[in-house]
């Protein structure tokens, strides 16, 4: 199977699942990444799990649709979003070589964050830099984390006294960060359940705990266009509308991401 670099190639009658080796020859001789769109989330965990098998040395980044219709008061399932938000920050500068990503129409369909936003929403943390728990604090509130009383759920943080526990959206643990004065003295592990240390680390990426990002703009952005498009009222009669006015999130909220 030939493929020119310089010209379209179009390709037919393929086999299911077929496609994943033209993928991984086309990207192994492209010196840039590739974006593979397929019909439905089923089969795109498809074509994951085969180039994963055949292509190991490929890095497959996943972004998902949202599990739920438009409009709904509901919010998209938190492991939806947590994918959905570290692919985003993967690819915030563009796709590399051997980099693929794999997504769906509806996915594709969905208004995401700009990248700007998201590349000014990282913040990379290491032990010995000076920052002030209040700094880190306002990002983690400016970032759509919720602060309670023990971090158990992704884009949740919880502060006990040089102690900030935080689970961040593109990790599969909790993350402890010991100050001393405005010096980050250690970082480590934990596990949610537990609240038990599990190991440290050197470093880590923070990027936003939801596609909904509540500071002072973005709220006023919400509030001009949902009254633009909805009209309102009462405040205290619409839930969703008072929440977000309040800086707090809600469910359904990302359904008016385009606001």
């Amino acid at each position: 199977m030939q493929i020119n670099q310089n010209s379209e190639n179009n390709f037919y009658s393929l086999t299911s699942g077929s496609e994943v080796f033209l993928l991984g020859k086309l990207l192994k001789n492209s010196s840039s990444g590739a974006v593979h769109i397929c019909k439905n989330d089923y089969y795109a965990e498809k074509i994951i799990s085969l180039l994963n098998c055949f292509f190991p040395e490929i890095e497959v980044l996943e972004l998902p649709a949202w599990d739920t219709n438009p409009y709904d008061r509901t919010s998209p399932n938190i492991s939806i979003i947590s994918k959905r938000l570290f692919t985003l920050s993967k690819i915030k500068n563009g796709l590399g070589k051997n980099q693929i990503l794999v997504t769906t129409a509806n996915a594709i369909l969905t208004k995401l964050i700009p990248q700007e936003v998201i590349k000014n929403s990282t913040l990379a943390l290491k032990e010995k830099i000076e920052i002030r728990r209040d700094q880190l604090t306002k990002f983690l509130v400016d970032n759509s984390y919720i602060n309670v009383a023990a971090a158990t759920e992704s884009g949740e943080f919880a502060i006990r006294g040089s102690l900030i526990d935080i689970i961040p959206t593109n990790q599969d643990c909790g993350i402890r960060i010991d100050f001393f004065g405005d010096e980050i003295e250690s970082i480590r592990k934990y596990d949610p359940l537990t609240q038990i240390t599990t190991g440290s680390i050197d470093e880590i990426d923070l990027i936003p705990a939801s596609e909904i990002l509540l500071n002072k703009e973005n709220i006023e952005k919400f509030k001009q266009g949902y009254l633009k498009n909805f009209g309102l009222k009462s405040s205290s009669s619409d839930q969703l509308y008072e929440a977000i006015s309040n800086g707090r999130r809600h469910n359904g909220a990302e359904n008016l991401l385009p606001l």
